[in-house]
């Protein structure tokens, strides 16, 4: 009987080399592309601790604020120092004004009109508004010092809460 040869087809070398061949270059593209990621998110990183960029953001922030509360309530003319309330109960235990602030609600001083207002974005709603009493140095350094360094100045307590 005759034998009969099987012939296993050949690879055939440019086959092999072009998978070779896509396989670096899908892993350079893939390297590429980490090393751009890892880069630009470096570079926001760091763009977003500027001083320029931390200046912008709380002034947007400050303008949020200031429409968001006139729409609630007619604010007095000029632009205010806005303070976070950070303790209310320490707060509303000192002065009655601050009495149904939260956490994280804002308060509006014009020192100009001597006004003041409690604004709660969390609860878009005007928590109290009343007359500020301010010392002649405390008028001059309120401007000029940041929200962390400034107290919040002392506001007279026989303004009018909007809760009752």
């Amino acid at each position: 009987m005759d034998e009969i040869e099987v012939k296993k087809p050949r690879k055939n070398n440019t086959e092999t080399s072009n998978k070779k061949g896509s396989f670096k270059k899908w892993a350079i593209l893939t390297i590429a592309l980490i090393l751009i990621a890892g880069i630009g998110a470096f570079a926001y990183n760091r763009y977003t601790k500027t001083e320029s960029y931390l200046t912008k953001k709380a002034q947007k922030e400050a303008k949020v604020t200031i429409e968001s509360a006139r729409e609630l309530i007619i604010l007095p003319e000029g632009e205010p120092s806005i303070f976070v309330v950070q303790d209310p109960d320490l707060l509303a235990s000192q002065q009655a004004f601050f009495k149904g602030s939260v956490k994280g609600d804002q308060l509006l001083v014009y020192p100009e009109s001597g006004k003041a207002v409690i604004y709660s974005p969390s609860r878009n709603i005007i928590v109290n508004s009343g007359p500020v009493t301010f010392d002649d140095k405390d008028k001059q350094a309120l401007p000029t010092k940041s929200k962390a360094e400034t107290q919040i100045p002392e506001v007279e307590n026989d303004s009018q809460s909007s809760t009752e």
